[in-house]
């Protein structure tokens, strides 16, 4: 039987253990229903597959960086408005890279 690995930091998860790990970015930045939107809500269901809390919201992070990256490449086709909604994902997403920042040290 192998060993599960964290999807983050690939140390070793604890067999069998239940967890549920809360969401930290703050509502200001992003709303948890946006958050589970943009994800699928594919966090909702793998909390088991991070060793701790700091891994999982570091890999949410992640994952929302890079949505917002690849959005923001081709606005036209991933914002209603893009005239008005462009200059918003952008904040958001400094925000969401400033707070991994500050969250990971």
């Amino acid at each position: 039987m192998s060993l599960k690995k964290c999807e983050r930091c690939k140390g070793e998860l604890e067999a069998e253990k239940e967890v549920k790990y809360g969401v930290v970015i703050p509502e200001t930045i992003l709303s948890v229903d946006a958050i589970h939107i943009l994800t699928n809500a594919s966090y909702v269901r793998n909390h088991d597959n991070f060793c701790s809390e700091q891994c999982y919201n570091l890999s949410l992070l992640d994952e929302l960086i890079n949505r917002y990256g690849f959005a923001l490449m081709t606005p036209e086709d991933n914002f209603l408005n893009p005239e008005k909604d462009v200059p918003q994902a952008k904040e958001t997403l400094r925000e969401l890279q400033d707070f991994k920042t500050e969250y990971a040290s």
